[in-house]
């Protein structure tokens, strides 16, 4: 169960050598009771509609819980301003609401899923532990592989390009901007700074 919570979006102004509070508007959104955690406990509304615990321990942790959602609200509102940022939604359920929305959080999946796969190919060689270590280092940090030598990067894009060959269509299409962004940093001169 949720209860539906307005807050009040504001900004602190300077006024006449003051700091002064100015609304910039309010905004309605759902909070998870106890009972979305797996606690029970009874309830009193007050005339308001203001949802207050009658156990005191219940009651503290519900002022927690309403304390950490407006926290959530406000990091999803645009700077001063009551509408979501790009990607973000009022959420209408516990899953939507701890869900990582919009496109934050995607890039993190999408090449978590390409190191496993990765990973999975590489295995799948037979090669030494060593070897096939720094094939997936390469290929989770672009820095060390920017860094490797131009015969280490040489043969790690000969493998990536055999990775990418033996992906189904549609994976290639999903790794497609990974792996163009290792195929240019293992191309890449090697920096030299030698004076010249």
């Amino acid at each position: 169960m949720f209860a539906k919570l307005e807050t009040t979006i504001s900004e602190t102004i300077e006024k006449g050598g003051k700091n002064e509070r100015k609304e910039i508007g309010k905004i309605e959104y759902l909070v998870p009771m106890l009972d979305e955690f797996g606690l029970t406990g009874e309830t009193k509304t007050d005339e308001d509609g203001e949802v207050t615990y009658t156990d005191q321990k219940q009651e503290w942790l519900w002022n927690a819980v309403k304390a950490a959602v407006r926290s959530l609200l406000v990091s999803r509102l645009e700077p001063r301003s009551v509408k979501f940022r790009e990607g973000y939604s009022a959420w209408t359920d516990f899953n939507s609401m701890v869900a990582t929305s919009g496109n934050r959080g995607a890039a993190l999946v999408l090449r978590r899923e390409f190191i496993t796969a990765f990973t999975g190919f590489i295995a799948k060689l037979g090669k030494s532990e060593k070897w096939s270590n720094a094939m997936v280092a390469f290929a989770s940090n672009a820095k060390a592989l920017a860094g490797t030598t131009g015969t280490n990067k040489e043969v790690f894009q000969k493998n990536l390009n055999k990775f990418f060959d033996g992906l189904a269509e549609e994976d290639q299409e999903k790794f497609a901007g990974i792996i163009a962004e290792l195929a240019k940093v293992s191309s890449a001169e090697e920096l030299s700074l030698d004076d010249e």
